[in-house]
């Protein structure tokens, strides 16, 4: 099974801390589920400010993240 590196962040709950950071994992590459699906290899790529508020663990940006749906 061949891997890819992803960026993750840690889920927020309710009464617990939003710790800073984001964590660089091993995942699955994703496979091909039906004739519309590509894969694509990202050689590089940015963050915008909600990126950097979600880094810093921002009170107002956890809040609408816990959200259930």
């Amino acid at each position: 099974m061949q891997t890819m590196k992803a960026i993750v962040k840690e889920k927020p709950y309710p009464g617990k801390e939003w710790s800073k950071g984001f964590k660089v994992v091993r995942r699955s590459i994703p496979g091909i589920q039906n004739s519309e699906d590509v894969l694509i290899k990202v050689l590089a790529t940015a963050i915008c400010g909600t990126d950097v508020g979600i880094y810093n663990a921002k009170d107002s940006i956890k809040n609408s993240m816990m959200i259930l749906g």
